[in-house]
């Protein structure tokens, strides 16, 4: 898997080190806010017991689940993903930052250096987002990314 890098970010591989950090974010009820509808959010050591699912998702050669961290000071602010998920498998593109790095662009940042990447370098013709029509901020990314609304699905909760 290849490090990507934009003006501010580093994109790296996700390693065992962020598992604490992927579990707060997991665990943060402003975070799963549209993730988890049909089931509790889970706890800290819940997320952290089933972060490690993180680095056993199938993804297409060239493509996994990256860190994203400031390029200075290498401060991690969440990750991005592509990877198989679904029966049928389809392409996912997720993205999920900390709530203090909301705002700022890092999530468009990151998604556009992860679908450059997917689409010119991997020849990956379409990638797919779920995102709850409520999470407008989230749609606005996907949509600054290059990705269209293409349908609607029921949701649930999606860790890994």
């Amino acid at each position: 898997m290849k490090t990507l890098t934009s003006e501010r970010l580093r994109l790296r591989p996700v390693t065992n080190r962020d598992f604490s950090a992927i579990a707060a974010m997991d665990s943060d009820p402003n975070v799963m806010r549209y993730l988890c509808l049909k089931s509790p959010v889970p706890s800290y050591e819940q997320a952290l017991e089933e972060a490690h699912y993180i680095l056993e998702l199938h993804a297409p050669s060239g493509g996994g689940t990256w860190a994203i961290t400031c390029r200075i000071t290498q401060t991690f602010f969440g990750w991005v993903w592509i990877v198989f998920l679904g029966d049928p498998p389809y392409l996912d593109f997720g993205y999920r930052l900390a709530p203090r790095f909301w705002g700022q662009g890092y999530a468009t940042e990151a998604g556009r250096q992860v679908a450059h990447h997917a689409f010119f370098d991997l020849g990956i013709p379409d990638l797919t987002a779920l995102i709850h029509p409520l999470n407008l901020a989230s749609v606005r990314v996907a949509e600054k990314v290059g990705l269209l609304l293409a349908g609607t699905v029921d949701t649930f909760c999606l860790l890994y």
